[in-house]
């Protein structure tokens, strides 16, 4: 599985963002995580990382096969690793 990661522009975060999604990496070592930066625009996941609730960063370009996700504090985790968790279960879709 694969989960497409993009940040907002990180002008007023209250967490530590790259911590949580470091921490995902740590729970889930079978999971791809990519990054929008890079150039990609889809995956089986998208995860739009916001560092405050204003939650500004754009995810229009992005397209998540199974699922798009944006979370906007570390009390999200939970909501976060439960998506992975079920759709680590279930068989991939055909591509």
């Amino acid at each position: 599985m694969t989960v497409l990661l993009k940040y907002c522009g990180g002008c007023n975060p209250v967490y530590d963002r790259a911590a949580l999604v470091e921490q995902l990496r740590q729970e889930f070592p079978d999971v791809e995580f990519l990054y929008a930066s890079s150039g990609l625009t889809e995956a089986d996941i998208v995860l739009v990382v916001c560092g405050c609730p204003v939650r500004c960063a754009s995810q229009d370009t992005l397209r998540g096969r199974l699922h798009t996700l944006m979370i906007d504090s570390p009390r999200e985790y939970t909501r976060v690793g439960t998506l992975l968790s079920e759709r680590r279960l279930r068989p991939p879709p055909p591509r």
